[in-house]
Parts: structure tokens; C-alpha cells; sequence
């Protein structure tokens, strides 16, 4: 509703054969007012200019402010880090060092698994036989039965 008044008042005052403007604006400025008016004009700009001086000072002091303290977290982290690295050892990692020592571990492990199997062959083997010479075990070749209340109870 307030854009449709809006919209008729403004269409009213355009189409009236001699708006209420029409009589002041055939009037001329003065010298004296033409000096006025650019003086102000002159003071607006200036103004204007102040504070977007004065703005951009404030956002510089902001942004100064703030990398200063980017800054000074930086050099906190890096001190947090170089007193790790001191921690764990004076060691460096390189990509060869790395490499072999990567080595070294799966060639430990294959060792390990491959002595556990031969540790395991030579146990089943070794248990057959016992159970095979005294009697014992339950009959499916992993050693001796398992004990508990129904062995025991067998009378």
C-alpha cells in the first residue's frame, strides 16, 4: 500500500500542468550563493574524505594487530615443535633412513612369522606322536582333550 501512494503522489505531482518547482527553479543563483554552495560542497568532500582517511587508519591498525599476533603464534608453535623434536631425539628421518628401517622391520617380522611356523609344524608333530604312544588327546590331532567337569566325572 505505502509504494501504491508512493507511486500516485509522485505521478500527481509529474502530471499537474504547473508543479509547485516549476516557479523556483526559474529563479538564478547569486554570486554570493554560487560561492556558498561550492564552499559546502567543498566541506562535504572533505569530510567525506576525513573519514575514509580516518576509516582506513583504524582497518590498517586492525590488520596490523592481527598479524602481529598471527605472528607471534607462529613463532610459538615453532618453538613447540623444535622442543618436540629435541625430545624425541637428535635423530633425523630421512627418506633413506626411513626406507631401511621399514626394511628391517618386514624382514624381523618375516622372520618371526616364519620361525612361529616352524615352532607350530614341530609342536603338532611332536603331539601326535605323544598321543599317539600314550593314549592321550581327544582324537583330532591337536593335543590332549580339554579338561573339566565331565572328565572328571566319569565313573
Amino acid at each position: 500500500r505505502a509504494w501504491a501512494c508512493s507511486a500516485l503522489a509522485v505521478t500527481v505531482a509529474l502530471l499537474r500542468p504547473m508543479p509547485a518547482f516549476a516557479r523556483a527553479a526559474r529563479r538564478y543563483a547569486t554570486r554570493a550563493q554560487e560561492n556558498q554552495a561550492s564552499w559546502i560542497t567543498m566541506g562535504v568532500l572533505v569530510v567525506f574524505f576525513a573519514v575514509a582517511f580516518l576509516n582506513s587508519k583504524k582497518e590498517d591498525a586492525v590488520e596490523d594487530a592481527r598479524i602481529k599476533k598471527e605472528a607471534e603464534r607462529l613463532v610459538r608453535l615453532k618453538k613447540e615443535f623444535d622442543q618436540e623434536a629435541a625430545q624425541d631425539g637428535e635423530e633425523e628421518f630421512a627418506d633413506d633412513t626411513l626406507a631401511a628401517s621399514l626394511a628391517a622391520a618386514s624382514d624381523k617380522i618375516a622372520e618371526e612369522k616364519k620361525k612361529a611356523e616352524e615352532g607350530e609344524d614341530g609342536a603338532e608333530g611332536d603331539a601326535k606322536e605323544g598321543d599317539a604312544k600314550e593314549g592321550g588327546g581327544d582324537g583330532d590331532g591337536d593335543g590332549p582333550a580339554p579338561k573339566g567337569k565331565d572328565d572328571g566325572d566319569k565313573k
